[in-house]
């Protein structure tokens, strides 16, 4: 390696040796430069993988990397070149001195140069510096006040996912009357506000973790650039939760436009699948609609099924109990809008015994068209009180069926069905019935039942063809 001769050498150079011919401490020096993963290309014997990582060798020591193993020299920054240096008898102590200078003169080399920089920030802790964060490097911009100095560092991170940053453990309160107002604090210790005190308290050689940190002092005893404040240590993990790479990228990167997560899709779409499974929509059915509505957006099934069930329990409950509780609510918002409800509850175990309502627009087609009422065979197991709906109807000018209430009452029960249509201002001796509500005789065609009802059935359905009562 030309270094070895104290000779200038820049990365295609370095890119050219071999690292099996040198010596373990420059081999352990090298490593700590380049990278565990470019060191296995060198090793390997693939260099031309290695040369798209020219600017990391040219720049390396910008940020002062730490001591290699077996206390091997570092090097200097040529200033004018932005080359390495390389010299066996310097020390790390002279060239942490050097690099200081240089940033105390014009600033950080690793910003001027547009390379990007790698460090150790301690032991086993690596730490990815990108290109945009020169400014905030050590020492390499002076800050007139400490909002400035806030808004900068968000201003570079933002893009990361952080938004928010936070005091940490270590600042401390500005004492001095004279910087107090531009400076708060003496000492800020800014950790990410976005991320979990779990995360944030994983190593920064753990996958997952936040790994940002940001030290920043006030300098207050300057004279010749009066008070200011300086970032003293600028730490962004490369195992950091804010370096993955997004899901939209990976989609966007691999060709995949199938949209699988809710974050996603946009109000109208997520509104329109609540909708969908408020009212019970087939997954078939849910899915033409949508893609009418957005042919360009390729839907997950499972998305669409679980965005569909939040719009379905948003609507009618998660279980019979928040069901109920929320059926009750809307009966009491119909009777304050013009309609009508009574509920029966039984005095000593507090079930439910049956329900009658009437929506406003109900009431006043029951007041039209009330004196012919008919119902429908009734469903089953309608609530978790073994109560059957009944929804009533009658038949307008325009011979159309009209709804003209609702009732949830008990299987073969002609006595609380009476009641509940008396509360419904139906109970008239015209109204045909179906067959669930009456009690248990036998209830044949044209018979009139104890309600004062006539029972029709449906002869396509109930009876086998070819039978006759």
């Amino acid at each position: 390696i030309p270094a070895l001769a104290g000779r200038e050498c820049n990365a295609s150079a370095v890119a050219s040796c071999n690292l099996r011919t040198l010596s373990p401490q420059w081999r352990g020096a090298v490593s700590s430069l380049v990278g565990a993963r470019e060191t296995k290309n060198l090793q390997l014997g693939f260099p031309h993988r290695f040369s798209t990582h020219k600017p990391k060798l040219e720049n390396a020591f910008a940020t002062a990397p730490a001591r290699p193993p077996g206390g091997a020299a570092c090097g200097t920054v040529d200033t004018v070149h932005h080359k390495l240096r390389l010299s066996p008898s310097m020390s790390s102590n002279a060239v942490l001195g050097a690099v200081s200078r240089q940033r105390a003169a014009g600033g950080s080399p690793a910003a001027r140069t547009g390379g990007t920089t790698c460090t150790v920030a301690g032991p086993g802790h690596p730490a990815f510096l990108a290109t945009k964060f020169g400014n905030l490097l050590p020492k390499a911009t002076r800050f007139s006040e400490a909002e400035r100095m806030r808004k900068e560092v968000l201003r570079h991170v933002e893009p990361f996912g952080i938004n928010r940053i936070i005091l940490g453990k270590g600042s401390h309160k500005n004492k001095n009357e004279k910087t107090i107002g531009t400076f708060p604090h003496h000492r800020w210790n800014w950790v990410c506000g976005v991320c979990k005190p779990a995360d944030r308290n994983k190593p920064a050689d753990e996958s997952g973790c936040c790994g940002f940190k940001v030290n920043a002092l006030v300098v207050d005893n300057d004279d010749g650039y009066g008070p200011h404040a300086v970032i003293t240590k600028f730490s962004f993990s490369a195992l950091s939760k804010h370096m993955l790479v997004r899901a939209e990228a990976r989609a966007a990167a691999s060709g995949d436009r199938t949209v699988r997560h809710e974050d996603q899709l946009t109000s109208a779409q997520t509104n329109l699948l609540n909708v969908l499974g408020k009212n019970r929509s087939v997954a078939q059915e849910a899915r033409d609609l949508f893609g009418d509505l957005f042919p360009d957006v390729k839907l997950d099934t499972n998305l669409m099924n679980r965005v569909m069930r939040k719009g379905l329990h948003d609507a009618c409950g998660k279980d019979d109990d928040e069901s109920m509780t929320l059926f009750v609510t809307k009966l009491v918002e119909w009777k304050k809008d013009g309609g009508f409800f009574k509920i029966e509850i039984c005095p000593v175990t507090g079930k439910l015994l049956s329900v009658a309502c009437q929506m406003k627009l109900e009431t006043a087609l029951a007041e039209r068209y009330g004196t012919q009422v008919y119902f429908c065979d009734t469903t089953h197991n309608t609530t978790k009180y073994g109560l059957k709906a009944g929804p009533l109807g009658s038949i307008d000018c325009f011979g159309h069926t009209p709804p003209i209430g609702y009732i949830l009452v008990p299987e073969e029960s002609g006595q609380v069905v009476h009641d509940r249509l008396t509360d419904l201002k139906l109970n008239n001796p015209g109204a045909i019935a179906g067959t669930t509500k009456l009690d248990s005789d036998d209830q044949r065609h044209s018979k009139e039942t104890p309600i004062g009802a006539y029972h029709v059935l449906d002869f396509s359905t109930q009876w086998p063809q070819g039978s006759s009562i």
